[in-house]
């Protein structure tokens, strides 16, 4: 019973929301902010299947519409991009024996079409393994909250 009760007790710990780090936000990012749509870059070597639907979701809850595109020449219409990299990791969730994956690292960078970078923001599972089972969506709400300004991030630097 002890080891039931222990195992359920971790399995929901692991479940919490995660937060962003590393956090570091222009000057650029004064004034129209946020915009009204970004266009995301498709990593095509991200192994996580719903980090678009996340990022897409969390940045409309800011109010930002998206796109995603394969490159820069099909969306030369775009102002703001949002670029993204992920790493995943497998492990067994209890109670379950079977390996599973899920979303470990997650760079954001949101930048002018022209290049200029206005914003970065992580997300990392050594930064709380608490978020460890957590939905990618509820991983990543933090960080794209840090990356657009809509929340103190856990770890902020700003440039002057």
């Amino acid at each position: 019973m002890a080891k039931l009760t222990g195992g359920m007790v971790t399995a929901s710990l692991q479940s919490e929301p995660g937060v962003a780090s590393h956090t570091v936000l222009t000057p650029a990012v004064a004034a129209p902010w946020p915009v009204p749509d970004v266009c995301i870059e498709l990593d095509a070597r991200t192994q996580v299947p719903d980090v678009l639907p996340a990022l897409q979701r969390a940045l409309l809850t800011h109010g930002m519409a998206s796109r995603v595109y394969d490159s820069p020449v099909t969306g030369a219409h775009c102002q703001v991009w949002l670029r993204y990299s992920t790493q995943m990791q497998w492990g067994r969730r209890w109670p379950a024996d079977e390996q599973r994956p899920y979303l470990s690292h997650a760079a954001l960078t949101l930048q002018r079409a022209q290049g200029e970078v206005l914003a970065t923001s992580q997300y990392d599972i050594t930064d709380t393994v608490r978020s460890k089972w957590a939905t990618t969506y509820d991983k990543l709400a933090a960080t794209v909250a840090a990356l657009v300004g809509g929340m103190p991030p856990r770890t902020t630097t700003a440039l002057l």
